[in-house]
């Protein structure tokens, strides 16, 4: 689509030739006048200077005679027979041996201070013997200012007249011009402007061969060719209009059934991570409760141990499964809170020293001393870097693994942190770098590739991606590799220092708590109540919504833990109806879910949870959440 031209004044063509035209003739009369003005001025002074001459040379003569006969009157009536002329300022008349004898003035004071110049003409007497003697000298001051007066009136009638022809020669030049060049223009430019505006069908009309005859032919020419391309754009743009709105039919129903598909697999997802979640909370809870027992022998132990990291190791599955699903839906979610990176730093090579010193590796922490408390998902920070861990671990079988951090103040309160894991294993050629991020790829051979689904890889690098960072790595096959990412993160003040680790708890101060436990899976609520009843609490259950509710009126517990997912009422009803009731409105519910996505997080919430805890429960985190909400004074071994 073409621009509109900028409304601005200009000039017209007839204008610029007018005024072209225009500054030509008054540089040639203006010229031509000026030369005529200066001969003139000059012509004008060399007849005052001769005309001065004469005066003073006439006065000369007739003063001769008076003066040496000393006949004042005569010389008198001499000077004042030339004292009527303007362009006499003063007359002075000496004696010799005498002095002045006469002086006159002229009475305009304007005289003497103008354009002046004096004629001094020495007098003398011819006597009978024929000798000329001085006797004298006449001085006469002359003023040009009559002269220049006439000048200028002179000036001011030939500006007059200048002016009159200027005028005249403009005023036909203006007409001529119009008829000349600005009829034929205006037509043109009225013809383009209608074309412009749509009217294909406007032409200019042609009367002369002529340059503006020529240029409306032309005009006339490219019009017919322009629209004639017009019709075949606007037949070819209907066609194409037609074929995009099939397309994008089609286009609406793939995204459709994309989006149908979509939604299926989330819910596929969501319902498997629920349906396997609700299972491994008990397999996790009683396999950590038996752990716990002090009556379990050994061996037993040894063997709830391996149970337990079975589950933790399928959760880890179900978890990254889940997010690699989340992410390409574009709905992941961070969460960002103070991390102490130390302390997160420490925990990890806990975790991951016994699986190191299995496989007799040399597991190393590489930090300084003093880490910052920054704001970042701590929980997906932990993700990746025990993915790392876990990898290099993985495909290392001799030598060392080490997780190096560091760290500088960047601009604005903030930290850029360094992230590496490297590692003395097997490695990679550099063909395999090329597939190493994609979901579900595994490298490396049939020993290495039995464990783990190919998505640990794919998903922590989205996730920093999330962060802000990326990975990059670099190996070589048989030097081992090395995978790092940086992150820009805000420096927070330090939280305030934590309480002793969950599991050396034994108890707590003060009277019992009573717990109502609603689930409507008899393994969950006799996994929760048992784990409860360990550290003193006194338990109640519910095996649905509308039971609970009961309960919570007729016993009116401490806390309750609620299932969101039960059947005839669920838990986020039952959470309504307790909100809506006066005797149980302020009593604290912790919902429970396997269901751990956002969503559910958020329902519970905005249902009136006081706290949310995903399935399977863990025995720290539901401590930290019972002692936040009950304000309990643990007892510790």
């Amino acid at each position: 689509m073409s621009q509109p031209i900028p409304a601005r004044r200009a000039w017209s063509v007839r204008a610029k030739l007018v005024a072209a035209l225009a500054v030509t003739l008054v540089l040639i009369v203006g010229g031509f006048a000026w030369v005529l003005d200066q001969r003139e001025n000059g012509r004008r002074l060399a007849e005052f200077d001769a005309r001065a001459t004469r005066i003073a040379q006439l006065l000369a003569r007739g003063l001769a005679y008076p003066l040496w006969n000393v006949d004042t009157k005569a010389v008198d009536l001499l000077i004042d027979s030339v004292g009527s002329n303007v362009e006499i300022a003063s007359i002075d008349v000496t004696a010799a041996g005498y002095g002045r004898v006469v002086s006159r003035r002229s009475p305009d004071p304007a005289a003497a201070a103008a354009d002046t110049f004096k004629r001094v003409e020495p007098i003398r007497y011819v006597a009978a013997d024929g000798l000329a003697r001085h006797i004298g000298d006449i001085q006469i001051v002359f003023t040009r200012e009559p002269m220049w007066r006439a000048v200028a009136q002179a000036r001011l009638t030939l500006l007059g007249m200048t002016l009159a022809l200027l005028a005249a020669v403009f005023g036909v030049t203006y007409w001529l011009v119009g008829r000349i060049v600005r009829r034929p223009l205006a037509q043109l430019e009225g013809a383009m402007e209608r074309f412009a505006a749509g009217d294909l069908a406007a032409r200019c009309a042609v009367r002369s061969n002529d340059e503006p005859g020529r240029l409306g032919a032309r005009f006339n020419m490219l019009a017919e060719r322009l629209a004639a391309s017009t019709e075949a754009l606007r037949r070819h743009g209907e066609q194409l209009e037609e074929q995009v709105r099939e397309r994008t039919t089609e286009l609406a129903h793939a995204v459709e059934r994309a989006e149908v598909a979509s939604r299926a697999k989330s819910a596929f997802l969501a319902n498997m991570s629920h349906e396997l979640r609700t299972p491994l909370n008990g397999i996790l809870g009683f396999a950590h409760l038996l752990q716990i027992a002090p009556a379990t022998p050994e061996r037993l132990a040894t063997g709830l141990a391996a149970i337990e990291r079975s589950g933790q190791h399928l959760l880890a599955l179900i978890t990254d499964v889940l997010d690699l699903a989340k992410i390409e839906a574009g709905r992941i979610d961070l969460f960002p809170t103070p991390v102490d990176l130390r302390s997160l730093l420490d925990e990890l090579h806990t975790a991951m020293a016994l699986e190191a010193e299995r496989k007799q590796l040399d597991l190393r922490l590489e930090c300084p001393d003093t880490l910052p408390t920054v704001l970042v998902d701590g929980q997906r920070l932990r993700q990746v870097l025990l993915n790392l861990l876990g990898n290099a671990i993985k495909f290392t079988s001799r030598g060392s693994v080490t997780l190096a951090v560091a760290w500088h103040v960047g601009e604005a309160g903030s930290a850029r942190l360094a992230f590496a894991v490297r590692d003395t294993g097997i490695g990679m050629a550099a063909p395999d770098l090329e597939r190493l991020f994609r979901p579900f790829e595994q490298l490396g051979d049939a020993r290495h590739r039995s464990r783990g689904t190919g998505l640990g890889l794919a998903l922590s690098r989205q996730l920093v991606q999330h962060m802000g960072g990326d990975i990059r790595v670099s190996s070589e096959a048989g030097r081992g590799s090395e995978f790092g990412f940086e992150l820009r993160l805000a420096i927070v003040p330090s939280p305030a220092a934590t309480p002793p680790q969950q599991r050396s708890v034994t108890g707590y101060a003060g009277r019992r708590r009573l717990v109502l436990v609603a689930d409507d899976i008899e393994l969950n609520r006799q996994m929760l109540c048992e784990m409860l009843r360990i550290y003193g609490f006194e338990t109640a259950v519910a095996r649905d919504g509308a039971e609970a509710v009961l309960q919570a009126h007729a016993l009116r517990p401490d806390l309750i833990l609620m299932d969101l997912t039960m059947p005839k009422v669920s838990g986020i009803e039952a959470m309504g109806h307790l909100r809506a009731s006066p005797q149980a409105a302020t009593v604290p519910v912790i919902a429970v879910s396997a269901s751990a996505g956002a969503e559910e997080r958020a329902a519970a919430l905005k249902a009136g949870a006081a706290d949310f805890i995903a399935k399977p429960v863990m025995q720290s985190e539901l401590l930290a959440k019972l002692g936040e909400r009950l304000a309990l004074e643990w007892s510790y071994a």
